[in-house]
């Protein structure tokens, strides 16, 4: 799973993943409502890096590695949310898409794109160009907007980018020397940009206007390999978390900041594996995209709310552990929290642990 996106109400979240699909859920409850799909082919073509929500919820835009194999040329997708169908295509655009956002009102789309190709704006609700930027030297990881319409990019080739409305280029900077910046976040007020790296476990807090290095959360003890996600997120009591997330040593993890990222890091252990995103959500708290595959929830009080819950188990660890049963009909191999057992006559798996079982969830 590689992107989420959420409407401004809190009540729908999107995914999009390798999978080619994105995934409707609802929210809280996490009951899934939907299955998008766009055209796909052989091998890569149409796995979805990225996706957006309209506003209002009833617009999902979505892109990847998509088109490619017919066009030679790229794609974004739109789809009607109430009946799931597809009902827009933007093409001829000349890499992968990385990373899509929608305006806070709704009336811009930007998009991140993969080579050397830059940042694209349109109008969202014509598709008409507005403005593009190329002069990047590495792919763009991401694009984020402000409650202004101004928008802010990352890229590979080291710098963080920041823009008006109208898509012309305020300012660039590289926080960090021999670091590639990828997940980017604006705080509530504006003011502020949080920068993850893909390549450094290291978080960098710039101010909005002119990308000034403001201060860096501390990440000291924080076992960490990289930080490629970032989010501002609201607390419970009225007050704002940074959110950072990555990968450990053998688990994602996402670390939280209270206080706007001031003082120590507090590690939660929140999924199995890598983390490429974080998304604040309207009701407090973030939401996170795993590559179990799964996303979770850090709540409003920077507890893990929802833990990822993976459609399959996870078989990395058996390393060996695999046992058959004399007729072949059995087969057994441990996981995260014991055994796991596979019948092939009830179709059936099952968790067996400390001398009990249960069906595996």
């Amino acid at each position: 799973m590689n992107r989420l996106a959420v409407d401004s109400a809190g009540t729908v979240l999107a995914s999009a993943s390798d999978d080619k699909t994105v995934r409707l859920w609802s929210l809280p409850s996490g009951e899934l409502r939907g299955v998008l799909r766009v055209p796909i082919g052989e091998a890569q073509e149409g796995e979805l890096d990225a996706v957006a929500l309209s506003p209002d919820g009833r617009v999902a835009f979505a892109g990847g590695i998509s088109g490619f194999a017919w066009d030679k040329t790229y794609a974004i997708y739109w789809f009607d949310t109430a009946t799931q169908r597809m009902t827009g295509r933007l093409p001829n655009l000349p890499a992968q898409v990385n990373h899509l956002a929608v305006s806070a009102d709704g009336t811009s789309r930007a998009a991140a794109l993969g080579g050397q190709t830059g940042v694209r704006l349109w109008d969202a609700a014509t598709g008409r160009a507005i403005a593009e930027d190329r002069a990047y030297r590495g792919p763009a990881r991401m694009v984020v907007f402000a409650a202004d319409g101004r928008f802010f990019t990352t890229a590979a080739d080291g710098l963080v980018r920041a823009y008006a409305a109208d898509g012309r280029k305020l300012a660039e900077a590289a926080p960090r020397e021999r670091a590639r910046p990828y997940g980017i976040a604006v705080s509530p007020d504006g003011t502020l940009v949080a920068v993850g790296y893909e390549n450094v476990a290291a978080v960098d807090v710039l101010a909005a206007n002119g990308l000034r290095r403001v201060f860096s959360p501390d990440v000291t003890g924080v076992p960490a390999a990289w930080l490629p996600a970032v989010a501002w997120a609201s607390e419970r009591r009225g007050g704002v978390q940074l959110l950072a997330a990555g990968f450990g040593p053998q688990r994602g993890i996402v670390l939280r900041w209270a206080d706007f990222g001031l003082g120590p890091a507090r590690d939660l252990a929140a999924s199995p594996d890598s983390i490429l995103h974080l998304l604040p959500l309207p009701q407090g708290g973030a939401a996170f995209a795993a590559a179990d595959p799964g996303w979770g929830v850090v709540g409003p009080d920077g507890t893990l709310a929802r833990a990822p819950r993976p459609p399959l188990s996870d078989a990395r660890e058996a390393r060996g552990g695999l046992a058959v049963s004399a007729d072949g009909r059995t087969i057994e191999w441990p996981g995260a929290q014991g055994r796991l057992r596979f019948e092939l006559d009830g179709r059936g798996l099952e968790q067996i642990a400390y001398g009990w079982k249960q069906p595996y969830a």
